[in-house]
């Protein structure tokens, strides 16, 4: 009867419009995204390196990071993002200062995180990769900047890693 395959195509229908609304990509993350900003004035004519220490989150032992998305400010060359030395000595979170290769913070440095050289870009492992931190890892963020302009310009780099559920990596 129409009644029957009515029922039939309804009950056929609602595990497929529960599994679409399981899908939602609205939905808010498992975990939430771990956000970086640095900010620095860059006087006229000026060329600066600036880097800045921040730190992970500690609410997990380990934690992983399966892709992001960064901002920066115009004159940026680039920005980088680098895991620092387990024996480093304590240094200022947050705070940004000059760098350069050689003697000063760069020299704990210990391997590229991410970085670029656009405006804005954004990237993503493939399913089931990752990259692993430890609770609490200090990671130096360092951005080369240019302001050739007549006026003071203030300089700014907005990273944000998207992390990835620890069952999910392979």
């Amino acid at each position: 009867s129409a009644r029957t395959r009515a029922l039939l195509l309804f009950a056929m229908a609602a595990p497929i419009a529960a599994a679409a609304c399981g899908d939602d990509e609205s939905q808010a993350p498992l975990y939430p995204a771990i956000v970086f900003e640095m900010r620095a004035t860059i006087e006229p004519g000026a060329e600066r390196h600036v880097c800045q220490f921040v730190k992970l989150p500690d609410d997990a032992d380990e934690l992983f990071v399966k892709g992001g998305v960064y901002d920066t400010s115009d004159g940026t060359h680039h920005f980088l993002l680098f895991r620092t030395a387990p024996d480093m000595p304590e240094q200022p979170l947050d705070e940004p200062i000059d760098c350069y290769e050689g003697e000063g913070v760069m020299q704990y440095e210990r391997g590229f995180v991410t970085g670029g050289q656009l405006a804005h870009d954004a990237q993503e492992f493939p399913f089931g990769l990752a990259l692993a931190f430890q609770r609490g890892d200090v990671l130096l963020m360092q951005t080369h900047v240019v302001n050739a302009s007549a006026e003071p310009k203030e300089a700014t780099v907005r990273v944000e890693l998207t992390r990835e559920d620890p069952a999910a990596v392979t």
